[in-house]
C-alpha cells in the first residue's frame, strides 16, 4: 500500500511540475497580447511548483521569498494591473507553496524507515 501512495506522490509532483511550467509560459505568452501586470500572476503560481521542495522550503525560501515579494509589489507599479491584482497574485503564490507543502508532509509520511537493531 505504501508503494502504491508513493507512485501515486511521484506521478502528483510531476502533475504540478507540469502545471507549474503551463503556468510560466502561458505567462511569457500573455506579455504579447496583454498588459505584463496580467502576465505576472500566473508566473506567481507557476514559479513556486518549479523547483525542487527541499530546495523551496529549505536553503532556498528566502530567495524565494524575495522573488515572490518582488513579483508582488512590483506588478502593482505597472500599467494596467487589476485593483484585486495584488491579492490575486499573493492568494496565487500561496496556493502553489501550500499544495507543496501539503504534498511534501505526505511524501515524507510514505517514507519506509529502516527497522532497528
Amino acid at each position: 500500500m505504501a508503494r502504491l501512495a508513493r507512485r501515486f506522490l511521484w506521478l502528483l509532483r510531476r502533475a504540478l511540475w507540469i502545471a507549474g511550467a503551463v503556468a510560466v509560459g502561458y505567462g511569457c505568452w500573455r506579455c504579447f497580447n496583454a498588459p505584463i501586470a496580467t502576465a505576472v500572476v500566473w508566473w506567481c503560481v507557476g514559479l513556486p511548483l518549479l523547483p525542487p521542495t527541499g530546495w523551496l522550503f529549505g536553503r532556498g525560501r528566502w530567495p524565494a521569498l524575495g522573488l515572490g515579494v518582488v513579483l508582488w509589489f512590483a506588478a502593482s507599479l505597472l500599467p494596467g494591473d487589476h485593483a484585486y491584482g495584488f491579492l490575486l497574485r499573493v492568494f496565487g503564490s500561496f496556493i502553489a507553496c501550500s499544495s507543496l507543502l501539503v504534498w511534501r508532509t505526505l511524501w515524507n509520511l510514505t517514507k519506509v524507515e529502516s527497522p532497528g537493531l
